[in-house]
Formats: structure tokens, sequence, C-alpha cells
């Protein structure tokens, strides 16, 4: 009894299909991890911004407008580059993207800072980004104009009944070598303060 085997020819050809096969399995393989790879970093930048923007917004919702370090006329294009608060003690808190307080100077890379203090007392820093995070942008927009809180007396009323709104837009990327992941992520969110001091 004769026995049939595979010849070189039908081998090669095994061969070259299963070879073909294998690289196009391990490209689809390779660029699915990378999408994957790049979609984490995406909602680890989202998450680390709005963490970062959901601090502003709780100090804004407990504290008022510091009123008197703003020209309205200053953010009608670009909105104001800081944010001044006060709370009923007089205690003032700052919002600000800045390249300094430890921020990695990296290509001029900002971090978010907040600092604090009370009237009169030493003031103290922390950053509120995470250091591999850059703030490519930070604005505040103030609403009313003129603070409601204060009486006119040559009108006999308010400057404003209308509550404070303070529209935050932030901007960042990821400090990393890999270009695809620095993409730019932005949120806004508008706040109300709760601080009522008539």
């Amino acid at each position: 009894m004769k026995r049939k085997a595979f010849s070189l020819m039908e081998l090669l050809v095994v061969v070259g299909v299963f070879s073909l096969l294998l690289l196009v399995v391990s490209s689809v393989f390779i660029s699915i991890s990378a999408s994957q790879r790049l979609t984490i970093q995406r909602h680890k930048t989202l998450v680390d911004l709005n963490f970062a923007l959901e601090q502003i917004a709780q100090t804004v919702r407990q504290n008022n407008v510091l009123y008197q370090y703003y020209d309205p006329a200053d953010q009608l294009v670009n909105g104001f580059g800081i944010l001044y608060l006060v709370d009923n003690a007089n205690n003032w808190t700052a919002y600000r993207a800045s390249e300094i307080f430890g921020c990695p100077s990296i290509d001029g890379s900002k971090c978010l800072i907040k600092w604090y203090g009370t009237s009169g007392g030493p003031a103290a820093s922390e950053i509120v980004s995470p250091r591999d995070l850059n703030i490519t942008k930070l604005n505040f927009y103030i609403y009313p104009f003129s603070d409601p809180n204060v009486f006119d007396p040559a009108t006999n009323q308010y400057k404003s009944d209308n509550q404070v709104l303070v529209t935050i837009n932030i901007e960042a990327e990821r400090i990393t070598d890999n270009p695809a992941e620095k993409e730019k992520t932005n949120l806004q969110t508008t706040v109300a303060t709760r601080y009522y001091a008539r």
C-alpha cells in the first residue's frame, strides 16, 4: 500500500496562506490595541478635566465673586483668566492656569492652580489638575456685570437683581510623547453661586 504525502508545493502554499493570515490578524490586533490605548488616554483626560472643573464649580457655589477685580469690558472677547471668590468669613479663593508651583515646565505646560487664604493673612496654594495634564485654555465669564449684593443709594436699589453665574471654559491636553494622545479636550459649565448677602 502506497502512502500519499503532501508535495513540497502544497506545503509552501499552506505556509504562505498561514503566514498571510497571521500577518492580517496581527495587524488588526495591533490596530485595535493602539485604538484602545488612545481611547483610555482620552477618557483619562476627560475624567481629570471634569474633576478639575467640578472642584472650581463647588467653590463657586459656596462663595461670591470678588467684583472689584473685574472690569466688565475685559470679559467680552476672551473672558477672565483668573477667578477671585470670597466667602462669608472673608476667606478668599482664586483659580488660574499657571506654569509655577511645581507644574512641569515642558514646552510651557500649565497646571490649574488654586490660591486661598484669609483677608490680611498668608496665602497658600495647591495644584488642582494632575501634573501630566496641560491646561491650554481657562476662561471665566461672569454675569451679571455688577455685584448684585451691593446697594446703590443713588438709585435706592441693588445694582442687579440677578443671581451670579460663572461660566467656566477649560481646555487641556495630556503631556505625552505620542502626538496621537495630545488631542485637546474642552469642557464648559455654568455655575450659580449660592451666596446671598442681602
